[in-house]
């Protein structure tokens, strides 16, 4: 007796989820606007923000040295620039480096060949590292 009260009482549930599922008031969007929500303006296209003028200056010389930055163009000026005088120096050229990224913390990967320049950093300190961690080119 208990089990078949019990389907009974799945089938009652079942049926009711159905119905309210299947119901013509929740096919059709509301067409009036609504009195809290404004009505919607046309899409805005987001405006990039204009690249720090040494944005191309440190792609170029990273490029010259056989490495790639990735995700520089989100950089602010003194970053990029901290960037052009790390790879200036002869101590971070002809090393194996493939990959040039920002962080926050000084890192480098040898499987991926990556470098992570963090952001509290001196040229020194991070000149240093390179010496100490990342190996020449073959």
């Amino acid at each position: 007796m208990k089990k078949s009260l019990y389907i009974v009482c799945l089938h009652a549930i079942f049926f009711c989820l159905v119905w309210g599922c299947a119901s013509q008031e929740n096919r059709n969007p509301v067409e009036s606007p609504s009195p809290v929500l404004e009505p919607a303006d046309e899409i805005s296209v987001v405006s990039e923000s204009p690249r720090p003028s040494n944005f191309d200056e440190t792609m170029q010389l990273l490029s010259q040295l056989g490495y790639q930055g990735v995700g520089l163009e989100h950089e602010d000026e003194a970053t990029l620039k901290f960037i052009i005088s790390v790879f200036s120096n002869p101590k971070s050229q002809n090393r194996n480096i493939r990959f040039v990224y920002t962080g926050l913390q000084l890192s480098y990967d040898r499987e991926q060949f990556s470098l992570t320049l963090g952001e509290n950093s001196s040229l020194a300190q991070t000149l240093k590292f390179i010496e100490k961690n990342i190996p020449f080119k073959k």
